[in-house]
């Protein structure tokens, strides 16, 4: 059963809508459920989760007090390896979905072979490699091409998965985005450009989980801008993204002023 510790955005939907019923449970729709499950299981993958702490806070505290067995399988900087009863952690690796790629194909029965992976898997994997490599922007590696080749080879569709991803959103997203860019971006005289999502502003565009996703980048396409912030505000809390030009830290910054870490150039944080 996959745990998410939100619920799945409307934009990445399609990637589970082949799912069997009751084998993802959605914190963000159902809490109960979801720490039940943490609570009745005796053995954990924690994927692209370096630290409980990136869950939520009773989810977190539900892990650290589980004794089932731990694996963690991530490429973030700074992995809590103490918590985990198996790591597999490669930080210079283009995204988690990457690493898992290889862990599954060496499995017994999938014996080094593509294609014996379930096509809903293969999709998710060419997926998740694709949004976390801005889809094939940032970090790229020999490995991430072989890998997507590979993927291509096996007969993912990634054509059609590149339409769900960047091609299928609601008009809201683009007019929020038009709005963010064209009247609340700033930008500092040493290159930092700045956006906020209030409160105010995802009411009045009817924001939904999910629709940011990528605006961060945007403002990096002008020449002088070196690093970018975008604040989306919650309950009690800014969620802070950051992405940089080659030779500026991203994950420094948000460990001193952000209250999180990251990649070298994509990190994020929160302020309360």
């Amino acid at each position: 059963v996959l745990v998410v510790p939100g619920i799945v955005p409307e934009s990445i939907a399609f990637i589970t809508e082949n799912v069997p019923e009751g084998r993802i449970l959605e914190y963000g729709l159902d809490p109960e459920g979801a720490c039940r499950r943490i609570r009745e299981s005796d053995l954990l993958f924690c994927l692209d989760c370096n630290s409980y702490s990136r869950t939520t806070p009773e989810m977190e505290g539900l892990l650290r007090a589980s004794s089932a067995k731990k694996v963690l399988i991530d490429h973030h900087l700074n992995p809590e390896t103490e918590s985990y009863s198996l790591v597999f952690s490669e930080t210079e690796i283009s995204s988690t979905c990457e690493l898992l790629y290889t862990i599954l194909k060496r499995m017994p029965d999938i014996g080094g072979k593509v294609e014996n992976l379930p096509v809903t898997s293969l999709n998710a994997l060419m997926a998740g490699m694709t949004t976390d490599t801005n889809n094939f922007a940032n970090s790229v590696w020999p490995g991430t091409l072989e890998m997507a080749s590979e993927l291509l080879a096996a007969g993912v569709d990634r054509d059609a998965i590149l339409c769900n991803l960047y091609n299928s959103y609601r008009e809201n997203r683009l007019r929020l985005m038009a709005h963010l860019v064209g009247e609340k971006m700033k930008i500092t005289p040493q290159g930092a450009a700045y956006m906020i999502l209030d409160k105010e502003t995802q009411e009045r565009f009817d924001f939904q989980e999910g629709e940011s996703e990528g605006f961060v980048n945007i403002p990096l396409s002008i020449k002088d801008v070196i690093m970018s912030i975008f604040l989306t505000a919650g309950e009690d809390r800014f969620r802070v993204s950051l992405r940089s030009k080659r030779g500026i830290s991203a994950n420094r910054f948000a460990m001193e002023y952000f209250n999180g870490g990251g990649h070298e150039m994509a990190a994020g944080g929160k302020l309360p």
